[in-house]
């Protein structure tokens, strides 16, 4: 940052000596030396001091992405780094030991120790212990930090392009702590219980929730996104000593009870935690890039272009597990495993598990304890003594393998495209007409992109619009929007009787029916039904649909389709829809099949060819984009 701010220094002085006056008969170290220094080497010039303040450049200066009031000590804090910082040194010096925890030092460590890093051995501060944050540290005991990426989770719209938090991990008599036991830092909504979904997604966009800087054991959030939502999880080491990891605490502590406003799109988890991790290590510049919105994967990238990331390790979620342990088997074992948690235990069915080699004896148990957890989600109580049996069967079995290994792993999220998209391509019509279209989605994902990286068979597409460029035939060029989605949203994940699941879709926007069609109505389709793996890499889905539409429509139908892996990467999908609008009493059918080749992890190219009938006529259309992922 280099935009400057210039203020007489008599006014600064002035302004300074006015607030002091109050105080300044009751202090017997009334000392302004700093002021001079702090003036002479303007320190409020310092790319640091902006970072640990969160400030970022706007037009004519700067503002702080921390709208609390109680973060600053100068009432115009937001918005003047110059006056924030003489009245943050003010405070500073105006501590005393009596105060405690509630010494501005106490309050905001991370401040204080940029502070008196800049300053001259000279100039002193007053000495004031802090017992809640000396007590929080010592119980972190950092030796180093771990960054924490759970998985996509569609089912909630806060977390449907992942999450991220930090680990600080810790120590005990010099060795490495238990990771469960580590402490976490992270940041999210304050969301009340029981808040209405759609008030939910509303004030999520619109930035109306409050959000803050929050700690919990990292075992809490295992059991949360692992168990509770079976959600992947991956672990990235970063590279940096217990001293920074320490550092890294006070810039959390800084923002403890301090409320940040929170939206899915910029002010989320991924950019807010960028900004504290700035706020630690002022020498990265890991927010500017990120002006309009940032995605949790991006966390990832920023901190692994400044070399912070290490390989990471995963952290398979219970269904995972449940279907790892489940390939290793025969159907007939899986059943077993299923009759025995089902049975609670049954003699039966642990005689016929006694008739199995021992190896697999092992796995079939292994198997029975994960569902067994898994059905716990939803029947505590019923599950308790069936877990216990399959316990006591466990230890009586030797050491086996209970998740994947590195090679079964799934490919890590920054190895996935980048998560916007931009498209340019060519459209066919039935009359014979081309046109030029060009296509852009900001995130995230579908379900034709290469998959690698991204939760496997969901689609979530956030704000994607469609424009065609045409010339009819009066030789007069015409620029049209076709297609602006809200959302739209598609979970194909494959039916398993251990796991079950339903398929759905959702979307929300705007959408032209045809080239050809003159209005652009807005409207909202749902579907729900079931996908079924058929192969290694391929599924079938078929779902029940309905739909409204402003021009107007009232639409029931059928969407079914078949996907699978082509080579290493490519993708290709036939899918069929049949819809009756009850209030024209016209059905409609379409058949589409979708190519897309993957030139390199952003580039690819897709072919779509449809036809579509309809009132008794037969439509054909085809496309052909170029798509760059960045």
């Amino acid at each position: 940052m280099t935009l400057s701010i210039t203020r007489p220094l008599h006014v600064v002085l002035a302004l300074l000596l006015l607030g002091w006056a109050t105080t300044a008969a009751a202090s017997t170290l009334f000392d302004t030396s700093w002021i001079h220094w702090v003036e002479q080497n303007r320190l409020y010039h310092e790319d640091g001091w902006y970072k640990v303040m969160h400030y970022r450049p706007i037009s004519g200066g700067f503002r702080s992405d921390v709208e609390d009031a109680d973060f600053f000590f100068a009432p115009a804090g937001q918005f003047d780094p110059v006056a924030e910082l003489f009245s943050t040194v003010r405070a500073f010096m105006s501590d005393t030991p009596n105060l405690g925890d509630e010494a501005a030092q106490c309050r905001y460590p991370r401040r204080f120790e940029w502070v008196t890093d800049h300053f001259p051995d000279t100039i002193e501060f007053p000495v004031v212990e802090c017992p809640a944050l000396t007590a929080f540290i010592e119980q972190a005991a950092p030796s180093g930090m771990t960054l924490i990426y759970p998985n996509a989770y569609l089912n909630n719209p806060a977390s449907m392009f992942g999450h991220t938090f930090v680990r600080v991990d810790g120590q005990a008599e010099g060795e490495a702590r238990n990771a469960l036991l580590a402490l976490t830092v992270s940041y999210g909504a304050d969301v009340q219980p029981n808040e209405n979904g759609f008030v939910y997604a509303f004030k999520g966009l619109t930035g109306l929730y409050p959000g803050s800087v929050r700690s919990h054991p990292y075992y809490r959030q295992v059991q949360n996104y692992n168990e509770l939502e079976s959600r992947d999880i991956w672990e990235y080491p970063l590279n940096v000593s217990p001293a920074q990891a320490e550092t890294f605490i006070k810039a959390g502590w800084d923002l403890k009870d301090i409320n940040i406003n929170y939206a899915y799109l910029l002010k989320n988890c991924s950019y807010r935690l960028l900004g504290l991790i700035e706020a630690a290590f002022p020498q990265y510049d890991l927010v500017e890039d990120f002006d309009v919105y940032a995605v949790p994967v991006d966390t990832l990238r920023a901190l692994a272009r400044v070399g912070l990331v290490q390989t990471p390790g995963f952290r398979p979620a219970i269904a995972s597990r449940i279907h790892f342990l489940a390939s290793e088997l025969p159907r007939a074992q899986v059943q077993l495993a299923q009759r025995l948690v089902d049975n609670a235990v049954a003699s039966t069915d642990t005689g016929a598990l006694n008739e199995l080699p021992a190896g697999q004896q092992r796995l079939v148990v292994d198997l029975a304890y994960e569902y067994s957890r898994f059905k716990a989600k939803k029947h505590s109580s019923q599950m308790a003594e069936v877990s216990y049996g399959l316990l006591r069967l466990r230890a009586q079995q030797a050491a086996g393998l209970t998740e994947p290994p590195p090679e079964a792993w799934p490919r890590e999220p920054m190895q996935g495209h980048g998560v916007r998209r931009a498209g340019i391509g060519l459209g066919y019509q039935g009359d014979d007409r081309l046109y030029a279209r060009f296509r852009f989605r900001p995130a995230y994902h579908d379900n034709y992109d290469r998959q690698a990286g991204f939760l496997d068979n969901a689609q979530i597409n956030a704000l994607q619009s469609e424009f065609r460029l045409s010339v009819d035939e009066n030789d007069q060029v015409d620029l049209a929007l076709d297609q602006l989605d809200l959302v739209d949203f598609r979970s194909l994940t494959p039916y398993h009787a251990m796991t079950p699941s339903l398929a759905w879709s959702a979307r929300l926007g705007w959408l032209r029916a045809n080239p050809n069609a003159k209005s652009l109505p807005f409207s909202a389709e749902m579907g729900l039904g079931r996908a079924v793996q058929t192969g290694n890499g391929s599924l079938g889905f078929l779902l029940v649909t309905i739909g409204v539409a402003t021009d107007p429509q009232l639409l029931a139908g059928l969407h079914g389709g078949w996907l699978t892996d082509v080579a290493s990467e490519d993708r290709f999908g036939i899918e069929a829809r049949l819809v009756h609008e009850f209030l024209s009493e016209e059905p409609t059918a379409t058949l589409a099949a979708t190519y897309n080749r993957v030139l390199s992890p952003n580039q690819a190219v897709r072919l779509q060819l449809a036809t579509e009938s309809q009132g008794g006529q037969l439509n054909t259309r085809g496309t052909l984009d170029f798509n760059w992922y960045f």
